[in-house]
């Protein structure tokens, strides 16, 4: 499946509907219909246009047609009363999403923090190597 690049809030929004339904993205992204896995599709679909993404973006996310998220959308407020498991697990994830987000939102921050002290280390062990920067030695 092709890599894709997320947003901090649509990583933060995935990792707690896999953590809430136990199904990864992969399995989500996948022509699955069983579901343990159409369920957090459909309430991934939800929080990330609650979230304020677009429909066709989030189609790209979960590898759907943008309809299809519109089908989610309209089929929603449905879906929370007739159906428990649905409600449920909706009501998990925006719990956590309301409660969690910003330890998810934080965690991916210092990820990305310490990605970037990496690299910069990198880059200057290479220009002192070259030549290019002096080794301060304060």
């Amino acid at each position: 499946m092709k890599e894709m690049s997320l947003k901090p809030n649509e990583e933060a929004i995935i990792q707690i509907v896999e953590q809430v339904s136990k199904t990864n993205i992969n399995k989500i992204r996948s022509p699955y219909r069983g579901s343990e896995v159409t369920l957090p599709r459909s309430i991934l679909s939800i929080m990330l246009r609650e979230g304020g993404v677009t429909a066709k973006r989030v189609g790209e996310i979960i590898n759907r047609h943008h309809a299809s998220i519109l089908k989610y959308s309209k089929d929603h407020k449905f879906n929370i009363l007739s159906y428990p498991d649905y409600k449920e697990m909706y009501l998990k994830v925006q719990e956590e999403h309301e409660t969690g987000y910003r330890g998810a939102e934080v965690t991916l921050m210092q990820q990305q923090i310490n990605e970037l002290q990496s690299s910069i280390r990198k880059i200057k062990r290479r220009m002192i190597k070259a030549g290019q920067i002096k080794l301060n030695n304060n």
